[in-house]
């Protein structure tokens, strides 16, 4: 995957009221890439 490939969609409904409660927010989304499990606890 590269930088090219990528498209920007947008946001589901739901999703952007729950980032539109707050005045900043940082949304990760690493998608099927990365899988949670494999995150370390403490960024969780």
């Amino acid at each position: 995957m590269n930088v090219s490939s990528w498209r920007n969609e947008k946001l589901s409904d739901r999703l952007n009221k729950i980032l539109d409660k707050n005045k900043k927010t940082v949304y990760i989304s690493f998608g099927s890439v990365i899988r949670s499990i494999d995150m370390p606890e403490e960024y969780k």
